[in-house]
């Protein structure tokens, strides 16, 4: 998959993917041509990135689960850092949930001429 590919697939600019590359989370290989080539196993990182990033979380604990998951090293601490993230994630769910309660009320109130 070329770069143009991986980015129409990832939803991100080439932009986004250079970045991933500058930081040191992807390298991707370059054909003789100079193209960008993105290999399965990038396909599979990236997604790991992505999903890190879509999740908001920070530099730091990609960095450790990305270099975890490339020595097939501590899946304990692996899933640590995933539930960290999912923690993180049901956390910001229930902040929003609690701002939709409050807009409900709210509304009710205006209804009920309050």
């Amino acid at each position: 998959m070329n770069i143009e590919e991986a980015c129409e697939f990832f939803e991100m600019s080439p932009d986004i993917m250079r970045d991933y590359e500058k930081k040191g989370l992807l390298s991707a290989c370059k054909t003789p041509d100079g193209t960008i080539e993105i290999k399965d196993q990038d396909v599979r990182r990236l997604t790991m990135i992505n999903t890190f990033v879509s999740a908001g979380a920070d530099f730091e604990a990609l960095r450790r689960f990305l270099d975890l998951w490339d020595g097939h090293q501590n899946e304990a601490e692996q899933i640590q850092i995933l539930k960290k993230q999912r923690f993180n994630l049901l956390d910001a769910i229930h902040d929003k949930q609690r701002l939709l309660d409050r807009i409900d009320f709210i509304i009710q109130e205006i209804k009920n001429g309050k």
